[in-house]
């Protein structure tokens, strides 16, 4: 290979890693975000997806904007435990670090739901502990959250808290 291929090569390489050149982030805060990043909101949406999709009568989580209550959340949280869950947003989101621990260049939040469920399942049976701390963390956060919306409520007959 000729250095200038070379170099061509790896530039293009750390575009890529970069996150800039693969995969936008398609999910968008309802309103404007309190704690994280649009790209650690992207990578929240994105597995509040995977971890409640929509099904029958249930509202999708990006419906009940599960990430946007989870960012609200974690504004009012802990600062020191925000800021570890903020950066197990960074883990999953890709980057350098999804191609380290993913073997993957594009971010999470821009691989189609079929894919994204897969790498969800490998995080949670990982051989590396922080993997399965990160998704155990994140799988109860959304769902908890999802099934905090009154909307889902009437799909498991529960009329609602008594007054």
């Amino acid at each position: 290979m000729k250095r200038r291929s070379f170099l061509g090569l790896g530039a293009a390489a750390a575009f890529a890693l970069s996150g800039k050149g693969l995969g936008a982030a398609r999910a968008q805060p309802s309103e404007g975000l309190y704690f994280l990043t649009a790209r650690q909101y992207a990578t929240l949406a994105a597995i509040a997806e995977v971890v409640n999709p929509a099904y029958g009568e249930f509202p999708s989580a990006e419906e009940l904007d599960v990430a946007g209550k989870l960012d609200a959340l974690l504004d009012r949280m802990e600062p020191g435990i925000a800021a570890e869950l903020a950066q197990g947003l960074d883990l999953v989101g890709g980057g350098f670090l999804g191609l380290v621990l993913a073997g993957r260049t594009e971010r999470f939040a821009s691989l189609p739901l079929a894919r994204r469920q897969e790498e969800w399942k490998a995080w949670s049976t990982s051989r590396m502990a922080l993997r399965r701390s990160v998704h155990k963390a994140f799988t109860a956060l959304c769902g908890a959250t999802y099934w905090a919306c009154p909307e889902t409520w009437p799909g498991v007959g529960y009329p609602g808290p008594p007054l």
